[in-house]
C-alpha cells in the first residue's frame, strides 16, 4: 500500500508442499518479504526517495514466533 492504495496484489499456488499451517504461512511471508524488497528497491531507484520501514503483517502466532527467531 502506498498512500492507502494497493500497488501490488497477487494470488497463486505455493510451489512447495507444506506439512502445517505455520509452514504455509511462513512461506507466504517469505514471498511477501521478497516482493516488498523488490518493490522498495524499484521505487527508491525510480523516484530517488528513502522509504520508511515496511511492516509485514501475519495473523498466525506460530509463524510470527518462527519469523522472530530467524
Amino acid at each position: 500500500m502506498i498512500n492507502d492504495r494497493a500497488v501490488l496484489w497477487s494470488a497463486k499456488c505455493q510451489e512447495l508442499i507444506s506439512l502445517s499451517t505455520t509452514e504455509s504461512e511462513y512461506i507466504a511471508a517469505m514471498y511477501a518479504a521478497k516482493e516488498a524488497l523488490w518493490l522498495r528497491a524499484t521505487i527508491s531507484q525510480l523516484f530517488s526517495i528513502q522509504l520508511d520501514a515496511t511492516t509485514l503483517f501475519s495473523d498466525n502466532q506460530s509463524t510470527i514466533t518462527l519469523t522472530k527467531e530467524h
